[in-house]
């Protein structure tokens, strides 16, 4: 019985998981959507675009799902998990 239910979940996190392909771009109809309350839990990184003005790493802002990061106006690319802390070490190269 627990290696059904375990299984079950599994099969429902990898289902979810290949639904988007990161990194996704937030398109017109993603920011349409009016309930995004539903869809699933799966933490994104929103990245913000141009338009934003950021002091500091990361120019992003992590949300509970992609349908919530793509609502914001200023998110245009959404990459798998939470956002980093730190910039990549060979950023300045």
């Amino acid at each position: 019985m627990k290696t059904i239910i375990l299984f079950s979940i599994l099969h429902l996190i990898l289902s979810q998981m290949i639904q988007i392909e990161y990194p996704y771009y937030c398109k017109a109809e993603d920011r349409q959507i009016k309930n995004c309350d539903n869809q699933e839990k799966l933490q994104v990184c929103g990245w913000f675009n141009s338009s934003a003005i950021c002091m500091d790493f990361p120019c992003a802002t992590s949300f509970e799902n992609a349908c919530l990061a793509c609502q914001n106006k200023w998110v245009s690319k959404l990459t798998l998990g939470p956002c980093p802390k730190y910039p990549p070490i060979n950023a300045h190269k």
